[in-house]
């Protein structure tokens, strides 16, 4: 059987970015990532990532998808982006878009629930129909290898993909599935109250940086 992973493409990495000198002195913040990817093989996780701009939540979500990759997962990856943030379900398309293929093995109504939010096929997109469709499309896919899910800039997603998303991120546990999504302090998301673990990335001290 093709592996999932073969079939996934990953978003074109920054190559201006420097993970290594970004995540000096986050020896306890990069444990958690570090312990909940160890173990995507057996069972998931979420992990949201706080902090202010320039803190490192982008260097830490690329350390996460060089260890998911590493270990044999799936990466799936979009991007929250300011000028789309009003375009309803224009993340979702990012992240599911090189996996819709494998929508054909999900009940009718979800499979075309799902169609109709990402492709435009005919219909009027249902949240829930989409967000289940989304959750039942990722637990397919699991079954071949697990799956790391990240959402860099998740505050500037647009509501529905967010809300599906949340939705996901409330469900996993039982698949080897992680979800793996970055939000900048003092933005609204859909993940705030929502009782999910955290990790925040505070201001270091400059020595600690060094």
């Amino acid at each position: 059987m093709r592996t999932v992973h073969r079939s996934v493409r990953q978003a074109p990495s920054d190559t201006s970015r420097l993970p290594a000198a970004a995540l000096l002195g986050r020896a306890s913040e990069m444990r958690t990532i570090t312990e909940l990817l160890e173990s995507i093989a057996t069972q998931g996780g979420v992990l949201i990532v706080r902090g202010e701009p320039g803190s490192g939540k982008s260097a830490y979500l690329d350390h996460a998808v060089t260890q998911a990759t590493s270990a044999g997962a799936a990466v799936l990856k979009t991007l929250g982006v300011q000028s789309e943030a009003q375009m309803p379900f224009a993340g979702l398309h990012q992240l599911l878009c090189p996996v819709l293929g494998h929508a054909e093995r999900l009940p009718e109504a979800q499979r075309l629930g799902l169609l109709s939010a990402l492709t435009g096929a005919p219909g009027t997109p249902d949240l829930f129909l989409v967000a289940l469709a989304a959750l039942n499309l990722l637990g397919e896919l699991a079954t071949a290898s697990p799956v790391l899910i990240v959402a860099d800039d998740a505050h500037w997603l647009d509501a529905p993909s967010a809300d599906v998303l949340s939705f996901v991120a409330r469900r996993l546990g039982s698949d080897p599935i992680v979800l793996a999504a970055a939000v900048r302090d003092g933005y609204p998301s859909r993940f705030d109250g929502a009782d999910l673990p955290e990790v925040r990335l505070e201001p270091l001290d400059p020595k600690e940086a060094s």
